[in-house]
């Protein structure tokens, strides 16, 4: 024949055959599917009534998710203005570099995120985080369990997410001796920030 294997996930195959009333897979029902594909009766599919076909039948397989992503895009689902349309773009473009140079981060999401968000950081913050991180470590070149156990009693009062990104960087590292080192304090900070 003319044509090379048709090659479906699994749902989309699932759903084709559906979609086509397909059970046995017989003369009858091959020809009762390509009459209702064939809109203009030419006994030819053209490529608009296979796209017809195809998009209708992704859309009954993946429309959920369709719907769950134009929700994830939009927010409240009732649209967008040019500015929350601008922020999208500017969070689509972070994801697809992992963060970008010269370009607002919008959010830190990766390891790339964070070591690029804490590279803007101004030098005060950067010697206010140095400060505490050598004032906590207990050799100056990590912070151990007990060096971090000591921060956050120290700083229990002022509770706040960057502590939390910082034990959860901690227990990442269990298997590494436990230590984080001062990008990581400066990357939990960053996640905070970001």
């Amino acid at each position: 024949g003319d044509a090379a294997p048709a090659e479906f996930d699994p749902r989309v195959a699932r759903s084709l055959a559906d979609a086509l009333g397909l059970r046995a897979f017989d003369e009858t029902e091959i020809d009762r599917a390509f009459a209702a594909i064939d809109a203009d009766g030419n006994d030819f599919l053209d490529e608009a009534e296979v796209q017809d076909l195809l998009e209708s039948v992704y859309v009954a397989t993946y429309g959920h998710q369709v719907a769950e992503h134009r929700r994830n895009f939009t927010g409240t689902g009732t649209g967008m203005t040019r500015a929350a349309f601008a922020e999208k773009i500017a969070a689509l473009h972070q994801e697809l570099e992992g963060g970008s140079e010269g370009a607002e981060l919008v959010e830190v999401r990766t390891e790339a995120d964070a070591r690029r968000m804490a590279g803007r950081f101004a030098p005060v913050l950067v010697a206010a985080l140095d400060h505490a991180f050598d004032r906590f470590s207990t050799d100056g070149t990590g912070l151990s369990a007990g060096d971090l156990g000591r921060f956050l009693a120290a700083t229990d009062a002022r509770p706040d997410v960057a502590r939390q990104h910082a034990v959860a960087a901690l227990a990442e590292r269990r298997g590494e001796g436990a230590v984080l080192t001062r990008a990581d304090w400066h990357g939990a900070f960053a996640r905070e920030i970001g």
